[in-house]
C-alpha cells in the first residue's frame, strides 16, 4: 500500500489505491447501519450492493505484490535485503501502531466496542500482526484491518529472503515457489485456524499476481501496450464487469480469488498499461485520495464504529438509512484523507530521516525508493 518516487510513479495505480479504499469505507459504513437499523432498506435487502466493498482489500493485494516487485532494487545480500525491510516496516507499522493505541484507549475508555473483551494475549498479537483467534473463527486484531497488514509482512518477510540469494529477474518466480510450497505445507501440517487462514490462503496468489505484472513492465516487451487506450479500457470494462456481476449475481461459495481477485487483476493490468501524469483536478484530485489511502484505511473503523454506536443509540432514526450511509461514507473519506496531512505525514517525516542507513550505496540511482 505505497506509492512511488516521483520520477517512477505510477499515477492510474495512485487512482486505484484511492478506490479501494473508499470501497472499504463504504463496506464497513454499510454494514454498521444495516447491523444497527432494523427498518427494510434497499442495502439490507441486496447485501450483495455493499458486500462487495471488501473487494477494496483485493485490489490493495494486487497492487501490493506490483509495487514491491516494481521497486525492488537489483542488489543481493544481507544489507539489500535489510533495506527493503526496514523500508517496508517504517512505512506501515508505526502509523498502524498509533491508530490501534488510539483504538485502544477509546475501547478502555468505554468509547468505542463496549462490549468488546481486551486480552493481553490479543494485544500483544495485534500490535506484533501475528494472526490471534480470539474466539472460534475470530482471527481480527483489535484495529480491524491489521489482519491485511499481517499478510503484507508476510509478503516482505519472503520479498527479502528473495533479494538476500536471488537475481532481480529470478526473484518472480523464487516468490512464487515458496509461497505456493509454503501455502501447501500449512494445510497439509498445520491445523492452527489462525496461521491456515493467514500462510495457507489462496490471497497469495493476489500478491504474485501484481508481482507478475511487475516483472512484465520490467523484463517483458511491454512499449507497444504502455499508455495505449484500447488495452487499458478493454481491461478496465472486463474487470469492472466482473464486479458488478458479483453484485447482480453473488458467487456464492467460489473462492475469494475468483470473485475479486481476478477482476482485480484486470483493473491494475489496466491502470499500469495506462499510465501518464494527472492532466486535470479531477485526476489530481483522485491521486491525493490515492496518497492519503493508507490513512484513510486505517482511520475509517474509528468512524465507523463510532457511527454504528450511535444508530444503535437512536441517532438519526429518522433519516433514510441508505442516506446515512452515503453520506457517512464520503463524510468518513474527507476525515480519512485529512489525516494524511495532520498524522501521517509527521510519522513518516520522523523516520524519513533515519530512512537512508550506509547500505543504500547497494542501490543504483533508479532502483532507490525515497517515498515507497
Amino acid at each position: 500500500m505505497a506509492s512511488i518516487n516521483q520520477a517512477r510513479t505510477q499515477y492510474p495505480i495512485q487512482y486505484l489505491r484511492g478506490l479501494a479504499a473508499s470501497l472499504v469505507v463504504f463496506h464497513h459504513t454499510a454494514f454498521q447501519v444495516v447491523s444497527a437499523r432494523t427498518d427494510p432498506f434497499v442495502l439490507r435487502e441486496h447485501p450483495a450492493i455493499w458486500e462487495f466493498g471488501a473487494a477494496g482489500v483485493d485490489i490493495f493485494f494486487v497492487i501490493s505484490g506490483f509495487i514491491i516487485f516494481y521497486t525492488m532494487g537489483a542488489a543481493t545480500g544481507v544489507r539489500a535485503a535489510g533495506l527493503h525491510l526496514w523500508h517496508r516496516f517504517t512505512r506501515v507499522v508505526p502509523l498502524y501502531w498509533f491508530w490501534t493505541t488510539i483504538l485502544l484507549g477509546a475501547m478502555t475508555a468505554g468509547l468505542a466496542l463496549a462490549n468488546t473483551r481486551l486480552t493481553f494475549g490479543w494485544i500483544v498479537a495485534s500490535y506484533a500482526l501475528i494472526p490471534f483467534e480470539r474466539a472460534p473463527g475470530q482471527v481480527h486484531p483489535v484495529l480491524d484491518q491489521g489482519w491485511t497488514l499481517s499478510f503484507e509482512l508476510y509478503f516482505y518477510a519472503v520479498a527479502a529472503v528473495m533479494i538476500l540469494f536471488l537475481p532481480l529477474r529470478r526473484r518472480l518466480l523464487g516468490l512464487a515457489v515458496a509461497m505456493v510450497a509454503l501455502q501447501a505445507l500449512t494445510l497439509a501440517a498445520v491445523e492452527t485456524f489462525a496461521f491456515r487462514q493467514w500462510l495457507g490462503s489462496s490471497l497469495i496468489y493476489e500478491f504474485l499476481a501484481g508481482a507478475a505484472i511487475a516483472w512484465w513492465v520490467r523484463f517483458g516487451q511491454t512499449r507497444p501496450m504502455v499508455r495505449q487506450p484500447i488495452p487499458a479500457v478493454v481491461l478496465t470494462i472486463v474487470g469492472l464487469t466482473w464486479l458488478a456481476a458479483t453484485i447482480a449475481f453473488p458467487f456464492d461459495g467460489a473462492p475469494r480469488f475468483v470473485t475479486w481477485g481476478v477482476p482485480s487483476i484486470f483493473l491494475v493490468l489496466a491502470a499500469v498499461i495506462s499510465n501518464r501524469p494527472s492532466s486535470n483536478r479531477i485526476e489530481h484530485a483522485l491521486f491525493q485520495l490515492g496518497t492519503a489511502s493508507y490513512s484513510l484505511y486505517l482511520t475509517h473503523t474509528l468512524a465507523t464504529v463510532t457511527l454504528g454506536g450511535l444508530l444503535k443509540r437512536g441517532f438519526l432514526s429518522s433519516i433514510d438509512p441508505t442516506l446515512i450511509t452515503i453520506v457517512a461514507t464520503l463524510i468518513i473519506i474527507v476525515g480519512g484523507s485529512l489525516s494524511y496531512w495532520i498524522v501521517e505525514k509527521p510519522i513518516l517525516a520522523v523516520f524519513r530521516r533515519k530512512r537512508q542507513p550506509p547500505f543504500t550505496e547497494h542501490l543504483g540511482p533508479t532502483e532507490a525508493v525515497s517515498k515507497p
